[in-house]
């Protein structure tokens, strides 16, 4: 399967954070930020933004707006 881990980079630091992983579908409104699994599992994020998107290691890198 093509799953995605979702990392989080906070204010202040360059690190990023692992958030979520097995991440099947990303749905970007806005500010508001939508992560699904497989399963139905669901995270909602407020006033974030995608950082980038590594297609070839199953990355995605959001960060506080």
């Amino acid at each position: 399967m093509c799953e995605s881990e979702v990392y989080i980079i906070h204010k202040g630091t360059k690190v990023p954070e692992k958030f979520m992983d097995e991440v099947v579908f990303v749905n970007v409104e806005g500010n508001k930020i939508s992560l699904s699994k497989m399963f139905g599992e669901q995270k909602k994020l407020n006033d974030y933004k995608i950082a980038a998107i590594d297609l070839l290691n199953h990355r995605i890198i959001i960060e506080k707006i």
